[in-house]
């Protein structure tokens, strides 16, 4: 967790974050992060890490609350990427992206178009 607000300090899109849940176990961590960008979208991030497993979800919406992208890995979707993939607004698409490094990046570039 702490890499993601180390992230944010760097990042030219933050406007500003808050931890919106957090509970951590032995060996297990969950947040759930809302961060406000620049355009006055918002950034909903959340993960499940334990020794096995990385669960994400980073799921971005324009003000009024509507989806614009959503990455995440749940394992319902059969594509070449499986289990990630991105819901671009109703389409499902293959992800190889999985970490919020890339996700800003991405988001960064579609932002300045």
């Amino acid at each position: 967790m702490l890499k993601i607000f180390e992230l944010f300090k760097r990042s030219k899109i933050i406007k500003s974050s808050e931890i919106l849940d957090l509970k951590t176990g032995k060996e297990t961590i969950y947040y759930k992060i809302k961060a406000i960008l620049i355009n006055n979208t918002t950034l909903f991030i959340s993960e499940f890490i334990s020794k096995e497993d990385i669960v994400y979800s980073y799921h971005w919406q324009d003000k009024k609350g509507n989806l614009i992208r959503r990455w995440d890995n749940a394992p319902y979707h059969k594509l070449e990427t499986f289990p990630p993939h991105v819901h671009i607004k109703d389409k499902i698409e293959p992800s190889y992206e999985t970490d919020i490094e890339e996700i800003l990046a991405i988001i960064e570039k579609l932002i300045s178009l």
